[in-house]
């Protein structure tokens, strides 16, 4: 009886031990993992404010010259970590389309609208009523690819545009594949409705992210624990 009881209180311990080193582990995981979300939710906060600073910057000017646009992104570029580009699209009808593919040419010699052919093709856009087509970005090194694209030729760049109009603020659209990338590189466009002063649609602003790059920005600054995120 007195080996049994022994040997029961031991199994009773040890049980007790595991338990509190589970809970330990599990409230251990809890803290790291909440560290991390905390810190991929402030970044992203910050994003999402750039974006908004972007489309009342646009809100303010009747017209946006590449080197006030160039000037504006640089001063919140300290904050822009993980973020591919920054991006102004007006409003162009279709018969308007030639005369601003000639006043883009200034900035950039051979801009021409275009639109998505395929997966990963880009090609000169058809004739439609309405475009929203790239006409600023910075940086633009690196982002050459992104200049005349009509956001509204992707269904999910569409989808967002659409739901930023509907709400009168920022969407997000899903996981795309990046125009400026070499390869396959994926990221998420949050975009912004620029309105002119009567509520009609001037165009819109969007900031490029390339997925690695934010978390990887969002959590240098936490020390390594073995998670995969």
């Amino acid at each position: 009886l007195i080996a049994l009881a022994g040997i029961g209180v031991a199994v009773f311990a040890a049980l007790l031990a595991r338990d509190h080193a589970l809970q330990a582990a599990d409230e251990g995981l809890r803290r790291e993992v909440a560290a991390r979300a905390a810190a991929l939710d402030a970044a992203a906060s910050r994003h999402a404010q750039m974006v908004r600073s972007l489309a009342a910057f646009i809100t303010t000017r009747d017209n946006v010259s590449a080197a006030d646009f160039r000037l504006f992104v640089e001063a919140m570029r300290g904050d822009a970590a993980g973020v591919q580009a920054l991006q102004w699209m007006p409003y162009v009808a279709g018969g308007q389309r030639s005369a601003f593919e000639q006043a883009a040419r200034a900035d950039f010699p051979g801009y021409q609208v275009t639109e998505q052919v395929g997966q990963w093709v880009v090609g000169e856009a058809e004739q439609r009523d309405a475009y929203f087509p790239v006409r600023l970005v910075e940086p633009v090194a690196g982002n050459e690819a992104a200049l005349g694209h009509d956001l509204a030729s992707g269904p999910l760049e569409a989808d967002a545009l659409a739901r930023a109009l509907a709400n009168r603020d920022l969407a997000v659209t899903e996981r795309m594949v990046l125009l400026q990338e070499e390869g396959v590189h994926y990221g998420v466009m949050l975009v912004a409705p620029v309105l002119a002063r009567d509520g009609s649609l001037r165009g819109y602003v969007a900031g490029v992210f390339r997925v690695g790059d934010l978390l990887q920005a969002a959590l240098a600054g936490l020390p390594p624990v073995g998670l995969h995120i």
